[in-house]
């Protein structure tokens, strides 16, 4: 090979051999979406790439002699973010043979690649002499060589107003950035800008040099991750903007300076169409890292699906300018392995193959190469993914299945598909088990947010059993049953028009129906936190105010079907927890938070969207409300919204800024969402707090707010102290912090608000834990009982001392089931059960003690205080009967409570109160 052509020769590009594309088709794989490796010209590139020091190692092996790189690392070590080097790197010198194969596995079709100047010329001529074995190095690597040409990375850079200095600035920064290397291979010389600001610093070409330079490319090589706000500054350009008004460029990265902003990288590819003469362009470089975090496991570290949809995103955007008219020939995923990442060191980790760098180096398929694989290259079973199991469902990633996806001809909208997303189904207060779309993808994309990993796949099948399982409610004297729809049963694909599931109505119809039979009145909840995933991908689910227009038609499709048997509607359940949770701290789906909260969020931004959420819930609400009030199918029913509050005690009583942080907690736990619906705004301490983070009503929607709810839900579990606090970093604000109060567990003097339940966070409530007191026999749950037994009284004490409208008391849950992030990790069932053997159900002592309480109420030989002595004695007697050893032996003996043998697993449901307060103005 020539040595001349090497110089000439800037980057490489290896087309690895594809072998002839076979199907797969096992149970757990089946792909089909609008966004395929089809999608593309023929003759389009897919590949990934890398850089020599970054992946090479082998340092000082076969006559390389150090780069400037070497030097810079070992002299300032304190520079690199972890103090590393390239010296192994990736052993990729060693290693290529295998690595070329994990390419092939993938299905790409090619690799960029550069040489290492001082690995074949390690005195930095061809005077100094060539090195035989880099060059053989080099040789063994390369199959083919194609083209020549230049690649130059940019931002593109957005104007940070509408303003012509601001234009006229995005102008001059695109010149400094990519101009200044573009204008003279196009045209001979710098960009007119550059020559008039620069002046006399700018060298200057000779006539023979710029002959030279002009046209000395075959295509435009762009390396594109992220844009920049520009504002003019006094003539200066200032490029290094990464947000406006406080709201980012895009979607931030766990790399600070990288923002995902596909539509920069759609008008870059048009600009360089534009000004450049059309030429070919090959996207050299594109991509986004996660942060190298070592207290990983490799199989959650091995799920990146960020990058997937950073890459779903651009490559979407490039299609879009290919349509256009951008000539874009290829693609190169930066990069192809974890690597060294410059003065990064090994902080990020950019690769589609994970790359082990604590146990030999060794290579483990990531999400993203498999989705790349998935989108239409080579499909192969016994995928490699650094595992010696054979089986192909347990070499993906730790991942249970891929999910299946329906084409839906000529809707855009579904080009976003997840690939990764298993279909798993929530159920309905936790309890069924389901087969369509749902936003429960937390539990398969997130499965370390999950306190023990587990889904709700089965949960406690309740959709298979329900029949029996109202027979239970019925045997102990329950009058009412709150059970919830699940969205993506009844409107698989969200929306109405997409086509309703009449086997998830006849489902919902034969529960009701049941109830009624059973003489059990059904409370139905609309929303409980499960939004169809199609709608999530859509446009972002209460993100977006599309979601209201859907939620009203989802709501007049439960109305019509079921409004003939049903008078009692819950619109939403426990809406600060689903906004909070679910894009404030990220602990439940869709699991969005900064990454000021939580380092391993992939998306999100804390301080605002849960606020944003909660409007349009507020919004969708209403609307729902609406149509409830014009339906034909419903008499005399009543609608609300479930809230979930705890109380609030001051810190130190004594000090007037802790009695002022109990309010405006409680503004901002129940009055959030409860005082638009009764007075059609938010709370003035939360305006005063939030600022414009907080989003505002128009005249018409606050008028539809007030007087929307007939009730006031209240999900009651427990309380906490409440401090005030003065300072809170203004840069980083959360839900949390804008309240301006600290959570307590103890107050000023030390003493617990209760006893602790089974829950980090909940007091004066009981949720078993897997190593129940009980380990013997787990059905008998006393401090469940002590607690039910403790609320009905409180209760009592308030409808009757106080003057509360209560109409209605609600145990959460009947059976153990899954809790959302809790997982199994918490028992609140009246009823135990047993996951070890076929899911049996056992009743708890809390449940035959509530039967009894509710028997009495069937008595009319008694005064109503005379009932409340009796039940309240007859709790009693029972608690202290269940310390009695001699009892518990003959219960078990009896088989009345059997005991569970084998390790408990435990499941989530949440235990608690739910009161039902008559009047929401009230």
């Amino acid at each position: 090979m020539a040595i001349k052509s090497i110089f000439i020769i800037i980057i490489i590009s290896i087309i690895t051999s594809i072998s002839e594309l076979y199907a797969l088709d096992p149970s757990f794989l089946r792909l089909s979406t609008s966004l395929q490796r089809s999608s593309f010209p023929q003759d389009f590139r897919f590949g990934a790439a890398s850089s020599a020091y970054q992946s090479e190692g082998a340092a000082n092996v076969d006559g390389r002699e150090p780069s400037i790189w070497d030097t810079f690392t070992k002299q300032y070590p304190e520079k690199i973010s972890d103090g590393s080097n390239g010296d192994v790197a990736d052993e990729f010198y060693y290693r290529f043979r295998e690595d070329v194969a994990h390419m092939k596995e993938i299905g790409l079709d090619s690799f960029r690649f550069s040489i290492s100047w001082s690995r074949i010329l390690p005195r930095g001529t061809v005077a100094g002499g060539v090195n035989q074995a880099g060059i053989n190095f080099y040789n063994h690597l390369i199959n083919e060589l194609i083209s020549n040409g230049m690649t130059i990375q940019t931002y593109w850079m957005i104007p940070k107003y509408n303003t012509p200095a601001c234009r006229e600035a995005a102008k001059r920064a695109l010149d400094f950035f990519f101009g200044w290397f573009a204008d003279p291979i196009t045209y001979g010389d710098y960009p007119k800008t550059m020559r008039e600001l620069v002046g006399n610093r700018l060298p200057k070409f000779t006539k023979k040099q710029s002959k030279m330079v002009r046209g000395s490319f075959d295509f435009f090589g762009l390396n594109y991750y992220t844009s920049r706000y520009v504002e003019d500054v006094m003539f200066y350009a200032n490029t290094n903007l990464t947000e406006k008004n406080g709201v980012p460029v895009g979607e931030p990265t766990s790399a600070d300076w990288l923002f995902i902003c596909p539509e920069g990288f759609q008008d870059v590819l048009l600009y360089i169409k534009s000004k450049f003469q059309n030429p070919v362009i090959l996207v050299t470089e594109n991509g986004m890292p996660s942060e190298n975090d070592k207290s990983l496991s490799v199989n959650i570290a091995l799920n990146d699906e960020a990058k997937i949809k950073y890459h779903q995103l651009h490559l979407t955007a490039l299609l879009e300018a290919v349509s256009q008219g951008a000539d874009v020939r290829g693609y190169y995923i930066w990069s192809l392995m974890d690597d060294f990442e410059w003065e990064f060191g090994y902080k990020y980790r950019y690769g589609l193959v994970y790359v082990d760098f604590q146990d030999g180096l060794t290579r483990h398929l990531k999400s993203s190469a498999l989705w790349l694989q998935a989108l239409g290259f080579e499909i192969r079973t016994g995928l490699n993914v650094g595992s010696s199991d054979d089986d192909p469902e347990k070499n993906l990633l730790g991942l249970t299945h891929f999910i299946s996806i329906q084409e839906k001809s000529n809707q855009r909208w579904h080009i976003f598909k997840e690939h990764f997303l298993l279909r798993c189904q929530k159920v309905e207060l936790a309890f069924q088990k389901a087969f369509s779309l749902e936003l429960l993808h937390l539990l398969i994309r997130f499965p370390h947010r999950i306190s023990d990993s587990s889904d709700g796949n089965v949960a406690v099948d309740f959709y298979h059993r329900y029949k029996e399982d109202i027979k239970r409610m019925k045997d102990i004297n329950m009058d009412s049953f709150r059970l919830s729809i699940a969205w993506p049963r009844v409107l698989p694909y969200g929306k109405r028009d997409r086509g309703v599931s009449e086997e998830g109505i006849k489902f919902y119809n034969d529960v009701i129906d049941e109830l009624l039979a059973n003489e059990i009145t059904p409370l139905v909840t609309i929303f409980h936190w499960d939004i169809p995933q199609d709608l999530e991908d859509e446009y972002g689910g209460f993100l977006s105010e599309q979601i209201i227009d859907d939620f009203r038609d989802y709501a007049s499709l439960c109305f019509e079907r079921f409004g003939d048997r049903v008078s009692l509607w819950c619109t939403m359940n426990e809406p600060w927890v689903y906004s909070v949770a679910g894009y404030d701290t990220g602990r439940k789906a869709p699991g969005r938070c900064s990454k000021y909260v939580n380092g391993a969020s992939v998306a999100g931004m804390s301080g605002y969207e849960a606020y944003i959420v909660s409007h349009n819930m507020l919004l969708a609400h209403a609307e729902a409300v609406e149509v409830f009030r014009k339906c034909d199918h419903i008499k005399n029913g009543q609608i609300g919204i479930a809230h979930n509050p705890l109380w609030y005690e001051p810190y130190d009583p004594s000090d007037p800024d802790d009695v002022e942080g109990c309010n405006r907690a409680m503004d901002f736990m129940l009055g959030w969402h409860q005082h638009p619906t009764a007075c059609g705004d938010y709370p003035e301490t939360m305006k005063k707090s939030v600022g414009d983070r907080l989003p505002s009503f128009t005249p018409e929607q606050s008028k539809k707010l007030i007087g929307s709810c007939d009730y006031v839900g209240i999900n009651y579990y427990s309380s906490l102290f409440v401090k005030s606090i003065k300072h809170v970093d203004p840069t980083q604000p959360t839900w949390r912090t804008d309240q301006g109060v600290d959570w307590m567990k103890t107050n000023i003097d030390g003493k617990q608000i209760a006893k602790q339940g089974g829950s980090e966070w909940r007091y004066g409530e009981v949720a078993e834990q897997s190593q129940s007191l009980y380990m013997y026999n787990p059905s008998i749950d006393t401090e469940r009982l002590e607690y039910i037994e403790g609320h009905i009284h409180a209760i009592h004490q308030a409808i009757h001392e106080d003057g509360v409208r209560v109409e209605g008391y609600y145990v959460w849950s009947l059976l153990d089931n899954f809790e959302w992030n809790s997982g199994y990790g918490v028992r609140y069932g009246l009823y135990y059960i047993d996951y070890k053997d076929g899911l049996r159900r056992y009743p708890k002592m809390s449940a035959l003690w509530l039967k009894e309480f509710l028997r009495f109420d069937q008595e009319d030989d008694s005064s109503t205080s005379k009932k409340e002595e009796k039940k309240e004695s007859y709790g009693k007697q029972l608690l202290h009967s269940v310390q009695d050893s001699q009892f518990v032996h003959s219960i078990k003996d009896s088989g009345a409570l059997p005991a569970v043998l084998g390790s408990l697993f435990v499941v989530s449901a949440t235990v608690g109160t739910s009161l039902f307060f008559k009047g929401a103005n009230n």
